[in-house]
């Protein structure tokens, strides 16, 4: 199964860890709308001109478990399947909290 991560999953952030043991396929971009909500981001499903960017890996089972209590499923994050816009069906994790916070328009992490 393929998970995509825009966030602290990425390479060179605090979280990438827990991908250590999976495979990086390639970079990629997903709809949606990106927010800067303190010390991670956020993102919902969004259509049009606000792609995600991000990193598709090859995960198992165990790190998809991990991954779920991480991103604190079903409650503060909530996984879905999506296409990427290279046709890729992966898994995602949508935030469920308010996005109050400041959008981050091109939806890059940094």
């Amino acid at each position: 199964m393929k998970v995509f991560v825009y966030g602290t999953l990425k390479k060179g952030f605090g979280n990438h860890f827990l991908l250590k043991d999976s495979q990086f396929i390639k970079v990629d971009k997903v709809s949606g709308l990106m927010y800067n909500i303190g010390p991670f981001p956020g993102a919902v499903p969004a259509k049009g001109d606000n792609p995600l960017h991000g990193e598709i890996y090859e995960i198992d089972e165990t790190t998809l478990q991990r991954l779920d209590r991480l991103e604190g499923v079903p409650h503060l994050y909530r996984r879905e399947t999506e296409k990427t816009s290279s046709g890729e069906e992966v898994f995602i994790y949508w935030f469920n909290g308010h996005t109050e916070g400041r959008p981050i328009f091109g939806g890059i992490w940094k």
